[in-house]
């Protein structure tokens, strides 16, 4: 029996899913009517209407492609250096420590005290794309590491006893064996790139979500504020989903491949 079989058939887990969407929408939409926590949680029928609205629904549209082209670019380098870090200091582990150190102190900066650092280092237009990818960076690398780490200590015998080199071993072995994994960290990283552009907008930034929450915020303009969150989730269960996609590929062509 494999995981997926623990959640039912497919169907059973769409169904599932959308029941669990349309309780979420008669939650909010009874909380935001009756006004339980007063005016500041915008019902979705207000919502709606703000993407109905062709005055204010380029706003939000527009907005939102801006922050996931800068999640999107922000997720790209984190991965990359988070790649090649691990990459690495698994090649010379002597490294491991350190790196492993500087990494977890930067995965523990808060958010808010991270993006000024790097205001003060990149132009403003640049903080959304850094700050995506420093919270992307931690994620990746950690499963890099392990990923790499995790094939069978037999097959890197067999290949010490017939001479195979450094490279032949990263290609055959170990890459196949950290790409289930790596391919999980992606996917759960990618939200977070949405969070960490979103949060680098507040800076200085004139398009994208961060401003126009900003913005309704401000004005308490309440149904423009929830519905500009509500296209960043819907931003990031699309980019999610298509990780989610990868992952599965990679599962299926070398889950347990090189154990």
């Amino acid at each position: 029996m494999t995981d997926d079989d623990d959640f039912g058939t497919p169907v059973q887990r769409i169904v599932a899913a959308f029941s669990g969407a349309v309780l979420l929408l008669v939650v909010w939409q009874i909380v935001g009517v009756t006004e339980v926590f007063g005016t500041t949680i915008s019902p979705p029928t207000d919502v709606l209407e703000v993407f109905a609205d062709p005055d204010r629904r380029p706003t939000i549209v527009t907005a939102a492609l801006a922050t996931a082209t800068e999640a999107v670019k922000g997720f790209f380098w984190g991965a990359l250096f988070a790649i090649v870090a691990g990459l690495f200091v698994t090649a010379l582990p002597i490294f491991r420590k350190g790196i492993d150190q500087l990494a977890t102190i930067q995965s523990a900066i808060p958010f808010v005290a991270l993006a000024p650092i790097l205001l003060a280092n990149f132009d403003r237009a640049t903080v959304p794309v850094a700050m995506a990818a420093c919270t992307v960076f931690f994620t990746i690398y950690v499963a890099v590491v392990q990923g790499l780490g995790s094939a069978s200590p037999t097959l890197h015998e067999v290949f010490v006893v017939f001479g195979g080199s450094w490279h032949s071993k990263l290609l055959r072995i170990q890459l196949p064996s950290a790409l289930p994994v790596v391919a999980t960290s992606l996917k759960v990283a990618m939200p977070l790139a949405i969070v960490g552009a979103v949060i680098g907008e507040w800076f200085g930034v004139s398009k994208g979500i961060g401003p126009v929450l900003l913005t309704a915020l401000r004005n308490y303009q309440m149904p423009i504020m929830w519905a500009a969150a509500t296209s960043t989730v819907i931003v990031a269960l699309v980019l999610f989903g298509v990780m989610a996609v990868i992952e599965r590929l990679a599962m299926e062509r070398f889950e347990g491949a090189t154990r």
